[in-house]
């Protein structure tokens, strides 16, 4: 057996890694956005620092982490190329063409505030946060898709889909870790999170005044089996029905309903407790409109008017009840319109003093043995 001199096998090993490196730094992958591209140079990540429409493969290929925010990026192709990439933030360019399919690897996305019509992220399946909505209603551009499909998503912890109008399909029912969903301002017609056991944040409403649509068009929401659920908006969803009677209510310490006319009745753990303010109630910020009841498929929703008559309204002095004789009234309250309560009476007959109280419009609500009946009152 011969063998080459030490000198000569050194050189053949030097020319195979040359070899290797030099056929690795010849493959490119496309980048046709240069705003893409310089992010990437003023990262130090496209190493020929040349605007050329292109960087090395081997330059993308192991990056872990990528911060690309606010560049008027409008195309992220070349993004495939990241093979190794776990975390992207593209947020606040205006990208309207946008495949993250060869980033299996992902586990944290943010594109929020794009123009992002079609979020495709069922090959992400070690995705664990997702923010793709839009900061505000009202500013541009916007992500604007109708369907968001998270099945192939087993492992997701967080997902913001906020302000996004046109979205009406949104399933969470395969994303069992899911901690937090903010879903604010959406299209949603309704949400099940009946298999989300770990969620502990859910908001669907906020209390934006200045927008004339509903946050979402649900009609009803439904979180009894969230169990150790800490903080729940509702707010302007326009709901008829909230079920929190979840057996852990005190856990359930921030529960916003506010501006949902409609919600007469929301059931909880302990009605009592609720109906008195007590903790945790007392700490939730309801519809005025609302009472608390253990069971509100017994409230009283569109009562006939000839089972209540109150009168004189408008009422200078004293307010009479003229109640049917199969329903008894256990308690009369009067809040004003922020939800305050103003006036209490238990084990009320046919009539209230409300001379004390100052002009303006209140509203009565009477529990009753039948459920609850809520009327708005002017004082003169």
């Amino acid at each position: 057996m011969s063998y080459l001199p030490a000198n000569v096998s050194s050189y053949i090993i030097l020319s195979i890694i040359f070899f290797i490196n030099e056929s690795l730094f010849s493959q490119t992958t496309l980048i046709p956005d240069t705003n893409f591209e310089q992010a990437l140079i003023n990262l130090s990540i496209d190493s020929d620092g040349t605007l050329n429409g292109q960087v090395f493969t081997a330059d993308i290929a192991n990056v872990q982490m990528l911060d690309v925010s606010m560049q008027n990026i409008i195309d992220l192709t070349g993004i495939e190329g990241f093979t190794d990439l776990e975390e992207l933030d593209c947020s606040f360019n205006q990208i309207n063409i946008f495949n993250i399919s060869n980033n299996i690897k992902l586990f944290r996305l943010n594109c929020e505030q794009n123009n992002i019509s079609d979020l495709d992220v069922s090959n992400n399946t070690l995705l664990e946060y997702l923010d793709c909505g839009n900061p505000e209603f009202d500013v541009a551009p916007r992500n604007s898709f109708r369907t968001l499909d998270l099945t192939n998503n087993p492992r997701l912890i967080s997902v913001n889909t906020g302000y996004n109008v046109d979205l009406t399909d949104l399933d969470v029912s395969e994303n069992q870790f899911l901690d937090s969903l903010v879903a604010p301002f959406c299209g949603l017609f309704e949400i099940d999170v009946s298999n989300n056991l770990r969620l502990r944040y859910l908001q669907l409403g906020t209390p934006n005044t200045f927008l004339n649509t509903p946050s979402n068009r649900l009609t009803s929401v439904d979180v009894s089996q969230n169990n150790i659920l800490v903080f729940l908006s509702v707010d302007k969803t326009d709901i008829t029905f909230l079920n929190l009677k979840n057996g852990n209510n005190d856990e359930l310490v921030l529960v916003f309903t506010r501006l949902n006319p409609r919600l007469t009745c929301i059931q909880v753990d302990d009605e009592n407790a609720a109906n008195n303010n007590q903790f945790p109630y007392n700490n939730w910020e309801v519809n005025p409109e609302s009472s608390f009841s253990e069971d509100c498929s017994l409230a009283i929703q569109d009562i006939e008017e000839d089972k209540f008559i109150i009168y004189p309204n408008p009422v200078a002095s004293n307010l009479f009840l003229k109640v049917s004789n199969e329903i008894r009234i256990k308690r009369a309250v009067i809040l004003d319109f922020s939800g305050r309560e103003i006036l209490r009476k238990e084990n009320v007959d046919s009539e209230i003093n409300v001379e004390n109280l100052i002009r303006g419009m209140y509203i009565l609500k009477l529990d009753t043995d039948r459920g609850i009946f809520i009327k708005k009152i002017l004082k003169l």
